[in-house]
């Protein structure tokens, strides 16, 4: 009986011995860190509103289309289009957001767009689809956005293709809209 009480107290200062003098093993981790491929961003700022935009768009606020601004990506010599984001502005009093939403999903409908989805939360419309644009197939996403009287309708447009990797940067400039008061 002693015996088996005796053999492991005298093994356990062994092992604990044998633990801490163990080899220790360390190693170094190198990380490299490169400029990010993201730009700057840039500010526009209009009459009422003010947007931020990725620093290697350009910027069209010209009125082409009847938009307030165009944000457009950088040219890409290996596609013929280029994603951009599409500013209107227009006042609308007595409006209610349930009102618009419905026209702008009808509009949508009698153009023939494809896949359409459509969500409405509080003043702010989100609209997803696909149409033709000058006979090629595009993706957009239109969001809506009820401010007092007035109503504001951004438009990502891009190449089905594009559309999912270009998304982000859209959704960043659709998100930075502020309205100046």
């Amino acid at each position: 009986m002693y015996r088996s009480l005796l053999l492991p107290m005298c093994l356990f200062p062994a092992l604990a011995f044998a633990q801490e003098t163990s080899p220790r093993y360390s190693a170094r981790v190198v990380t490299s860190i490169t400029k990010s491929e993201a730009p700057a961003w840039r500010t526009w700022k209009g009459k009422d509103l003010m947007m931020n935009y990725p620093g290697n768009w350009s910027l069209d606020n010209s009125g082409t289309n009847g938009a307030m601004v165009v944000f457009l990506a950088p040219v890409d010599s290996t596609r013929r289009f280029r994603e951009h984001v599409l500013v209107h502005t227009e006042q609308r009093p007595g409006h209610t957001m349930a009102g618009l939403a419905d026209e702008h999903a009808q509009e949508l409908r009698r153009a023939n767009a494809e896949g359409l989805e459509n969500q409405v939360d509080g003043d702010t419309q989100t609209l997803t689809y696909g149409i033709q644009l000058n006979g090629r197939p595009v993706r957009c996403k239109r969001t809506v956005v009820k401010h007092g009287d007035t109503v504001l309708t951004l438009t990502y447009v891009a190449s089905p293709d594009r559309y999912e990797e270009e998304l982000f940067q859209a959704d960043a400039v659709l998100n930075s809209l502020q309205f100046l008061e």
